[in-house]
């Protein structure tokens, strides 16, 4: 198959018609209709069949239509590399969404760190809960950044640029001990950060269902928890959460796989300047919150 055979697959696949595919590629129909003969012996596929008056694609026309679009996309990303990007010059709208945990940890030095290089630039920070099946709760489909813990997010790509780990957390409870056994753990007054433990992977994943511990008080926002310990409650949390606001630890009587911290961007925007820029902007921000901790 020769460049002008692609270009004839591209049309046809795209168009599903011969006569407008000979009327864009300056052809005629009959040289089209050998063209995609010679296509369907190469690819040893029909390609286009007719049905009625349409054509339709075969599976694998589909799938190389697939290809082609994703190509499209990624090129059309690729076009701004262009053009320069100078985040000092260059007002711009960024749109962030950052899980809950994270906000009160880097949201304030993450605003500052834009409008350093331009006041002008217009930051929009979405805040989501992670305890919920969130792709499906949560839209993520005009998201420049995505500052989370999840590994796999449809349509995005995803990079691990730290790890956390699940401790025990109080603030003046009177637990005196360096060290806590199971039972200890699951009678202790527990402030629950969810609704239902079924919506809690950590619950579902180490605990089981029904939650064993000793729940007092279930609270959606985390950081509303906080204020609810004083002296009566303790709280699981990720350890650099704990300690960003100042709260007594004790490790978990059982292992826990760490949390990967992730950044997600659109897979499209993967080479595009001013999303790269970005991207290495919020990592910068947040590898600088988690070590002042």
């Amino acid at each position: 198959m020769d460049i002008k055979d692609y270009l004839v697959l591209q049309t046809l696949i795209t168009e599903r018609s011969l006569s407008k595919t000979a009327k864009l590629m300056n052809m005629s129909q009959p040289g089209v209709t050998l063209r995609l003969n010679k296509i369907r012996n190469e690819l040893k596929d029909q390609i286009l069949v007719r049905n009625g008056h349409n054509m339709e694609l075969t599976a694998k026309a589909h799938a190389i239509l697939s290809t082609l679009q994703q190509i499209n996309h990624e090129f059309v990303a690729i076009l701004p590399n262009l053009q320069q990007f100078d985040p000092y010059k260059t007002p711009a709208q960024f749109t962030i969404h950052v899980i809950e945990i994270a906000y009160d940890v880097i949201a304030e030095r993450l605003i500052n760190e834009i409008q350093r290089y331009n006041k002008d630039h217009v930051i929009s920070l979405q805040i989501f809960q992670g305890v919920y099946n969130y792709e499906y709760v949560h839209q993520f489909d005009k998201a420049d950044v995505i500052i989370g813990f999840y590994e796999h997010l449809s349509n995005f790509g995803v990079k691990v640029i730290a790890e956390d780990g699940f401790v025990l957390a109080y603030d003046r409870y009177p637990l005196t001990q360096k060290a806590i056994d199971y039972e200890t753990y699951i009678n202790l007054p527990h402030v629950a950060h969810s609704i239902s433990s079924d919506d809690n992977l950590f619950v579902q994943t180490y605990l089981g269902i029904p939650d064993p511990r000793n729940i007092k008080l279930r609270c959606a926002r985390i950081d509303r928890i906080v204020s609810l310990l004083k002296d009566r409650y303790v709280a699981t949390l990720p350890l650099n959460y704990a300690l960003y606001k100042g709260l007594n630890v004790v490790p978990l009587p059982f292992e826990t796989a760490k949390v990967p911290v992730t950044l997600a961007y659109p897979k499209r925007l993967e080479h595009n300047v001013q999303n790269r820029w970005l991207r290495e902007l919020c990592e910068r921000v947040c590898l600088e919150c988690i070590n002042a901790l």
